[in-house]
């Protein structure tokens, strides 16, 4: 279910509505896919999906399923429905704001990491050996025109620090990407597990 679709949610907490909003927007568009509400724990779930769905215990269940079917190409659909909050109640699982944000960060984040760690460790990767680059080319072009490199030793070194940080997260990607492939396998057995011993 959705809580942002033809009618906002009434008398919702500004903070609470502006955040699940940015963080609809952000992890959607990291995963490619349309999220309309990440954490509404009103949900609808196909005896399929429950059985090939992998959920850590922790915190909350409702960003890590939203990621976890996204990263399998399940079906999702969003429905809306009408909210209303009512004045003085206190929420079970949000006792504080910064303790809530705090553990879904740290969810959305392992979540992530599992669902795209190509993407996850490869972007900063290239972001990093590219600035490396742009580092050495400057520091040799006016190591061409001075013939001097103490005065452009820290673009030197910042090159090098970036070129290695970068080949690390690359290195990352690539050993996060097997961990990956390896942990399908063990989910395809374990779906296999569950559809016999649940089966009708």
């Amino acid at each position: 279910a959705t809580r942002f679709g033809h009618k906002e949610a009434k008398d919702m907490p500004k903070m609470k509505y502006y955040l699940n909003l940015l963080a609809a927007k952000i992890i959607g568009g990291f995963l490619g896919h349309k999220i309309d509400d990440l954490t509404c724990g009103f949900r609808a779930y196909s005896r399929e999906t429950l059985i090939k769905l992998n959920i850590v215990p922790g915190f909350t269940y409702t960003q890590e399923t939203i990621i976890d079917a996204i990263g399998k190409n399940l079906k999702l659909k969003w429905v809306p429905v009408t909210v209303t909050y009512f004045a003085g109640r206190k929420s079970r699982v949000v006792k504080s704001i910064f303790n809530y944000v705090s553990n879904s960060f740290h969810i959305i984040l392992e979540a992530v990491r599992d669902v795209r760690p190509m993407k996850f460790f490869g972007f900063p990767a290239l972001v990093m050996l590219f600035g490396s680059v742009c580092f050495f080319v400057y520091f040799l072009v006016m190591y061409l025109h001075d013939f001097k490199i103490t005065p452009y030793r820290n673009i030197l070194l910042m090159a090098i620090t970036l070129l290695i940080v970068g080949i690390q997260f690359l290195i990352f990607a690539f050993i996060a990407d097997m961990i990956k492939s390896a942990r399908k396998l063990i989910e395809d057995q374990a779906h296999t597990l569950r559809k016999w011993r649940y089966k009708k």
